[in-house]
C-alpha cells in the first residue's frame, strides 16, 4: 500500500525552478513557475513590443488629402433628382400592377358575361314558341352585349393608360 502513495518532498517539487522561456529565438525577461504566467507574460511583452504606425505614416499635401475626401461626393440637385426618379419608378410599378389586376378582373368578367350569353342564345332557341319569354331573353341578351362592351371600353382604357405612363416614363 506504500508503493501506491509517494510524495514529493524537497528541491523536486511540482513547480520547478524558475526559468527563462524563449520564443523566436529571443529570451523574455520574465520568469515564470506555471503554464498561465508564461502565456500572460508572452501576451503582456507582445502588446509592449508592437510596431506604431506613427512612423510609417506619409505625408500628404492637402490637395490630395481634399481629392481623397471628396472622391464620391455628389451634387444635391443631382442626388435629388436620382432619389425622385427612383420613386417615381416605383410608383409607376405599382400602378402598373394595380392595373394589370384590374384587367385579369374584366377579363374573368367578360368570360362570366359570356357565358351567360350563350345559356341566354341556347334558351331563346327553345322560346320560339312563346314571344313575351323570347322578347325578355333578346333583351337579356342586348343588355349582356352593352355590359361586355363596356367592360371590354375599360380594358382599352387602363392599358392605355399603362402605355401612357410607360411613354412619359421614357421621355
Amino acid at each position: 500500500m506504500d508503493s501506491l502513495v509517494r510524495t514529493t518532498e524537497g528541491p523536486e517539487s511540482v513547480s520547478g525552478p524558475p526559468e527563462t522561456l524563449e520564443s523566436n529565438d529571443q529570451p523574455h525577461s520574465t520568469t515564470t513557475t506555471t503554464t498561465a504566467e508564461a502565456a500572460a507574460a508572452l501576451a503582456d511583452e507582445a502588446v509592449e513590443n508592437q510596431v506604431q504606425p506613427a512612423d510609417t505614416v506619409v505625408a500628404m499635401d492637402e490637395a490630395t488629402a481634399l481629392k481623397g475626401l471628396t472622391e464620391d461626393v455628389r451634387d444635391q440637385g443631382e442626388l435629388e433628382r436620382d432619389i425622385t426618379n427612383q420613386a417615381n419608378l416605383v410608383m409607376i410599378e405599382q400602378e402598373d400592377e394595380r392595373d394589370e389586376k384590374r384587367i385579369c378582373k374584366a377579363n374573368g368578367n367578360i368570360e362570366k358575361l359570356e357565358g351567360e350569353k350563350r345559356r341566354k342564345m341556347q334558351r331563346l332557341q327553345s322560346l320560339a314558341n312563346n314571344p313575351l319569354m323570347r322578347k325578355r331573353c333578346l333583351e337579356e341578351v342586348a343588355q349582356l352585349n352593352a355590359d361586355i362592351a363596356a367592360l371590354k371600353k375599360d380594358i382599352s382604357d387602363i392599358q392605355s393608360r399603362i402605355n401612357e405612363r410607360h411613354i412619359h416614363d421614357g421621355a
